[in-house]
């Protein structure tokens, strides 16, 4: 309620409606992942849609923006099975990623994120490409984590289930050799 009430006082216009717009689709998003209540996902992609908007490539709060859109888009897909709300995250994501340096943690961890929308729309469409893609970018997420990174243990698990998927596809036993080796 307190995010919806900064978001009614700061009218169309004024310098801080971009941060009510955030606060408030970032809110819903996080309700979302408790409630499963369509409309709050829906609404939050479109706040964080509108806040990205004011948050135009070069302001300093561009990239957060578009982390967070990207993730309620992949959130959304994931609830009615849309490869377009796939697609956009995966936009999103590819745009993140060049905002960090390779060797910057959040660098292996949008990567990885990046893998994963891949990942899920390919469970969506069945291209192979989606596929082939999630499998590149976690091999790229995981040269990128040093032992001890908190992603890395889920990296592994998402690289072992594009593995495995690939293997069942394409019957190769180079996937399943590498998915056992993880």
């Amino acid at each position: 309620k307190v995010f919806r009430r900064a978001l009614e006082l700061t009218p169309m216009g004024d310098e801080r409606r971009d941060t009510s717009l955030d606060k408030l689709g970032r809110a819903l998003g996080n309700k979302f992942q408790f409630s499963h209540h369509f409309h709050d996902i829906n609404e939050a992609v479109s706040l964080l849609r509108e806040a990205l908007v004011l948050r135009p490539a070069g302001h300093p709060d561009h990239i957060n923006s578009a982390t967070s859109l990207a993730l309620a888009y992949r959130e959304r897909a994931l609830e009615r099975g849309d490869a377009l709300d796939l697609d956009q995250a995966i936009t999103l994501y590819e745009e993140v990623i060049v905002a960090y340096p390779s060797g910057d943690s959040d660098h292996a961890t949008y990567t990885h994120e990046l893998a994963r929308c891949y990942f899920n729309r390919f469970c969506i469409a069945q291209d192979l490409r989606d596929l082939e893609e999630s499998i590149i970018r976690d091999r790229r997420a995981l040269s990128l984590q040093p032992p001890g990174h908190p992603d890395r243990l889920q990296t592994h698990d998402t690289l072992y289930i594009s593995l495995n998927n690939r293997f069942r596809e394409l019957e190769s036993r180079d996937d399943l050799d590498e998915a056992m080796k993880l």
